[in-house]
């Protein structure tokens, strides 16, 4: 029986989806955006395939919103779908791979560990955004969220993920509190029309 999630979980999120306006996501101009929403099966699959339990934010997050890009930086947050999911744990090992050898070569080998144990969730150019494994082994615990970068520096944003995307992806909370992701942006560009996936724009 799959729990019934808590409304004020989902309410949050609606509120805030509510603010944003949503670009087209495909080719054809005569289409309107769409969203990639995860549904219960794909949240049970996936974390049923990795042994993980996701926090009740990022299910509600998934369920809300979905895939896309996010903000004016274009950060991609991925949301489980059990069509996709060989195609995404292939990329997140191809991906940790890479990024263990930045951790070395920042001098932050000790994080490897943390890395492999870690679910990767989101990305921009040259930085991964992943959730702590350890903590994801605890239902109902808020998963705590790191970038790192291609330097192997790494960047902690706590345990609030509706903080992150309100006030990091979908505003400027990365200028003020990690200028040094800033090279890693790409400003959003409205007037493309072959985006692959929706994107959120910042909020007004």
């Amino acid at each position: 029986m799959v729990p019934i999630m808590k409304n004020e979980s989902i309410d949050k999120w609606v509120s805030l989806l509510s603010e944003v306006e949503i670009l087209r996501s495909s080719i054809a101009q005569d289409e309107p955006a769409f969203t990639i929403n995860s549904e219960d099966d794909d949240i049970i699959a996936c974390e049923a395939r990795l042994g993980i339990k996701f926090s009740e934010d990022y299910k509600a997050f998934c369920k809300t919103f979905g895939q896309g890009r996010f903000g004016a930086g274009w950060i991609f947050v991925y949301a489980p779908n059990k069509n996709t999911m060989d195609n995404q744990i292939a990329d997140q090992g191809d991906v940790f791979y890479a990024f263990e050898g930045y951790l070395h070569y920042g001098g932050n080998a000790k994080f490897v560990s943390t890395l492999n144990e870690s679910y990767f969730f989101g990305a921009l150019q040259g930085v991964i955004f992943i959730f702590g494994k350890d903590t994801l082994k605890e239902e109902g615990l808020h998963s705590r969220i790191y970038a790192i970068d291609e330097e192997g520096e790494i960047y902690d944003f706590g345990k609030d993920l509706f903080d992150f995307v309100k006030n990091c992806c979908l505003d400027k909370g990365i200028e003020r509190r990690f200028p040094g992701l800033l090279v890693h942006m790409v400003p959003i560009d409205r007037t493309i029309d072959q985006l692959v996936a929706p994107t959120f724009t910042p909020l007004k």
